[in-house]
C-alpha cells in the first residue's frame, strides 16, 4: 500500500537507519496513516508503540518475558490531550523541589 503510493508519485521511500535510530520509513508510515485519519475526520489525537527486543540475551532472566530494553513510546499529536505534566528530580522523585531544597537545603 505504503510503496505503491509512493512508487505512483514518483515519490522514493524514506529508509530507517537503525544504527543511528533514524526510523524515517518508520515516521513517513505512521504520518500517512494519520494523514489518512484526519482526511477521513477521524483524527488521532495520541497513539502508543510497543518495543520488544527480539534478543533473548536481553531477557531479565532465563526465560522471562520481560527484557531489558523494552519501552514504550508515545506520540502526542494533540496537546490538548496532555492533562499534566509531573517534573522528574534528579534523585527520581516527582514534583517540583520546595523552597527550602532551591535554598540550598537538604529536602
Amino acid at each position: 500500500m505504503v510503496a505503491g503510493k509512493a512508487e505512483k508519485s514518483g515519490t522514493p521511500l524514506p529508509e530507517n537507519h537503525r544504527r543511528h535510530m533514524r526510523l524515517r520509513l518508520d515516521c513517513a508510515i505512521l504520518n500517512m496513516f494519520y494523514g489518512f485519519a484526519d482526511e477521513a475526520k477521524t483524527p488521532i489525537d495520541s497513539a502508543r508503540g510497543v518495543y520488544v527486543p527480539t534478543d533473548t540475551k536481553k531477557r531479565i532472566w532465563k526465560g522471562s518475558w520481560l527484557y531489558d530494553d523494552s519501552h514504550i513510546q508515545i506520540c502526542v499529536r494533540n496537546p490538548r490531550s496532555i492533562l499534566a505534566v509531573w517534573h522528574v528530580r534528579q534523585d527520581g522523585r516527582y514534583g517540583r523541589p520546595s523552597q527550602e531544597a532551591e535554598a540550598g537545603e537538604a529536602v
